[in-house]
């Protein structure tokens, strides 16, 4: 995700699975999840894992799948 999405990575990854997040990276994706760079207040960093809630079939697919995890699906 580009820097002017910073705080959605927040929300994304604090809606499924690091709820103390307070920034997240995006490293990658594949068809099935996305890999995340999660720092908490302490400042401890860590790695998260999301799987999509769809498969990933196509570009513009990608687009859908983050709006639908930001929603918390």
């Amino acid at each position: 995700m580009r820097d002017d999405h910073a705080s959605d990575g927040v929300v994304i990854v604090r809606r499924h699975g690091a709820p103390g997040a307070t920034a997240a990276l995006m490293l990658g994706f594949d068809a099935i999840e996305t890999t995340w760079s999660v720092t908490d207040a302490d400042g401890v960093e860590g790695v998260l894992t999301v799987p999509w809630p769809a498969p990933i079939t196509d570009r513009a697919s990608v687009r859908r799948q983050v709006v639908e995890l930001f929603d918390g699906r």
